[in-house]
């Protein structure tokens, strides 16, 4: 078994439980219809590193374990695995909003789900929302929206797959969708770009200023988690 597998199964078995909430991959076969349902999208430096390891990119350790925890304490039931290294985002997109209407089909109501998605995870985010046709279902992009001038973070283009996002998807983009972002951060800002595609859609967008820039969401900093939980509006 490959070790982020390992260190992911190790992770969900060590989450002390005080409610109802639990952490799945994929989703559960028989969904609470009452309780709330969060996908949390990491970013690449989990699928190049592992969960809770140090990224010489950001300077930082990816504290995966303590954000997804930080959401079961709150009751919801966390659907997040560590992605494979390699892993294409377009692919895990569909597979992801596959499962969201999944549950929905089992009864599980649109306002009882969200998407919470950081950099790689934020595009993917990004992605899924034009394939999920509830509008009532949260979507969260936390610095998914590359700068132009972006051409590399952790050997990665992100502003190359974002150009094909604009030029082929944006304009289906509708709901509740919410992007967050730091001002400093020197790869990824505003997705205004992404917004002025489609004619019928009213996201909102939150900057944030913490000196950290893209590192501030490695970890359940509440300047990001606080506002995020409240626009979802659990």
């Amino acid at each position: 078994m490959n070790r982020k597998v390992i260190i992911f199964f190790l992770f969900v078995l060590y989450i002390p439980i005080s409610n109802a909430a639990d952490v799945f991959y994929p989703t559960p076969d028989n969904p609470n219809k009452k309780e709330k349902y969060l996908f949390y999208l990491h970013g690449i430096s989990v699928e190049l590193n592992g969960p809770d390891s140090y990224s010489d990119a950001f300077g930082k350790t990816y504290e995966y374990t303590k954000i997804v925890k930080a959401f079961v304490k709150r009751g919801y039931n966390v659907i997040s695995e560590a992605r494979e290294e390699g892993t294409r985002p377009l692919h895990y997109a569909i597979d992801t909003a596959d499962q969201i209407n999944a549950l929905m089909a089992k009864g599980v109501p649109g306002k009882n789900i969200a998407v919470i998605g950081h950099s790689r995870g934020a595009f993917m985010s990004l992605m899924i929302r034009p394939r999920v046709d509830d509008p009532d279902v949260s979507i969260v992009a936390m610095a998914g929206c590359a700068l132009e001038d972006t051409d590399s973070v952790a050997g990665v283009n992100p502003r190359r797959g974002y150009n094909v996002f604009l030029n082929n998807k944006a304009s289906e983009l509708h709901g509740r969708f919410l992007s967050i972002y730091d001002r400093d951060d020197e790869w990824f800002g505003t997705c205004q770009e992404a917004f002025d595609e489609s004619s019928d859609f009213q996201p909102k967008e939150i900057v944030i200023q913490t000196g950290q820039g893209h590192a501030v969401f490695l970890d359940p900093n509440p300047s990001w988690v606080e506002p995020v939980i409240k626009w979802i509006g659990w």
